[in-house]
């Protein structure tokens, strides 16, 4: 009878170590799998965040907004979601928003699947997010979940713009001169022009001529009556053999707020020498510009508010850059050169050292309309950033190590004067400052980690 007692006592306790440990079995089983539902949607949120844009104006307060618009019309996102939605409230994005719903990595058994919670980096979540992964295994009391969470930074997409010598949003107008390369420094086809614009014509060529390609964004957005195209001058030929057809690039963002600072001097009448100065709003107006006739130096930073109506005669003599505030439009804001425009290095002095890091930028105008009408030869280094830009005058315009980018949507750039010669576009002289593009979403390195 002891015996048997002790068998009995030895089989329950065997039976209870074996219940016991399928149970931890089960749970370690589970355990494991909510964390690879979890690792599968953090690698999915990976691709879907990879393909939302931002808009360079997008501000930290708006960026939830931004993301979600994105997601919840993200193709691959809603098709693994089935009847769930993406949802927001709270300063929080929630993929699937229904509660105790999740996105399946497997059919049936345990039910894995994840569910996703975005929210902004504390404080401010100015250009960072947080992703936290949910994965969740089993139903009723065997449910287990495991989270992990990966922090993603904005990342601005490099723009295509500046790889030509000329960009625009609007129409090109090439009637007379010449568009090519420096002899000697660069081949003709550098000078290749690209326009947005999506309605015909968006590159009008009746004359002159022009050393490189054209792009545009779809067929017969290209009319050619005359002049040449990367030699030759067979409208046919042209259309066949020099019109390329190409995915729309980004245009950036301009914000010449940042500037303002550096302009630490106000103008007032008769100043011909501009040192670090601000010219007030509506000083120049169609009826009376501001006209420096006599030529004008500026050195460092001249910035120009809106509206104005600016105009230099003579020799502009820039020892630093031109920026024209950002308002308005190009029918309220013009800058005139009708003489010629000299380019030099800033100057020595403390007052110019805040200065020097800023690199990429001759004229960086938005919103306003410049032309250059003189008979004596300028040189610009740098890009040349404008409302539209029209090149009227008898003489050539060198520009080194920048492209003329154009922001109108209309008529933006008119070329019929004499030659608009490139050394280089700007492609490796971007702006450093104030120029902003659309973003997206990467990991941030050393972030990862697993919560519970």
């Amino acid at each position: 009878m002891i015996f048997m007692v002790l068998l009995a006592t030895l089989a329950l306790g065997f039976y209870s170590l074996v219940t016991t440990s399928e149970s931890l079995a089960q749970n370690d089983q589970k355990g494991a799998r909510a964390l690879g539902a979890a690792e599968s949607g953090i690698q999915f949120m990976r691709q879907r965040l990879a393909r939302v844009r931002i808009p360079p104006q997008t501000t930290a307060a708006d960026l939830l907004t931004e993301i979600h618009k994105d997601l919840k019309i993200d193709p691959q996102l809603i098709g693994n979601l089935g009847a769930g939605t993406v949802g927001l409230a709270n300063e929080t994005i929630s993929i699937p928003a229904e509660a105790d719903q999740t996105i399946p990595t497997a059919l049936g058994g345990d039910k894995p699947g994840f569910a996703v919670t975005i929210t902004k980096v504390s404080p401010t979540g100015a250009g960072g997010i947080v992703c936290t992964i949910t994965g969740h295994c089993g139903v009723g009391r065997n449910h287990r979940t495991r989270s992990v969470r990966l922090r993603f930074l904005r990342q601005e997409i490099p723009s295509s713009i500046f790889a030509n010598a000329i960009a625009a949003q609007g129409r090109v107008s090439i009637m007379k001169g010449t568009i090519a390369g420096v002899s000697g420094v660069s081949a003709d086809t550098i000078a290749g022009v690209m326009s947005t614009r999506t309605s015909a014509p968006a590159v009008a060529v009746s004359g002159g001529t022009l050393g490189g390609d054209i792009d545009v964004v779809g067929p017969g957005l290209v009319s050619v009556t005359g002049g040449s195209v990367y030699g030759a001058t067979d409208p046919t030929t042209i259309q066949n053999n020099y019109v390329g057809i190409v995915e729309p690039p980004d245009f950036p963002y301009v914000d010449t707020s940042v500037f303002a600072p550096f302009a630490t001097n106000t103008y007032v009448s008769g100043m011909t020498t501009l040192t670090n100065t601000r010219i007030p709003a509506n000083t120049g107006t169609a009826a009376s510009p501001l006209s420096f006739s006599g030529g004008a130096t500026v050195q460092g930073i001249l910035y120009i508010e809106s509206p104005n109506v600016v105009k230099f005669g003579g020799s502009a003599n820039i020892a630093g850059m031109i920026v024209f505030e950002n308002k308005n439009t190009s029918a309220a804001n013009s800058l005139t050169f009708t003489g010629n425009a000299q380019m030099s290095p800033l100057p020595p002095g403390a007052a110019f050292d805040p200065l020097r890091s800023i690199t990429g930028i001759s004229i960086l105008a938005p919103t306003a309309s410049v032309t250059t009408m003189g008979s004596t030869d300028s040189y610009l280094k740098g890009n040349v950033i404008v409302g539209n830009f029209n090149e009227l005058g008898s003489a050539t315009i060198k520009l080194d190590a920048g492209s003329i980018v154009a922001m109108d949507t209309a008529n933006a750039i008119t070329f019929n004067g004499k030659d608009t010669r490139f050394m280089s576009t700007g492609v490796l002289n971007r702006p450093s400052m104030g120029v902003r593009y659309t973003a997206k979403f990467v990991p941030a390195q050393g972030t990862y980690g697993e919560l519970n």
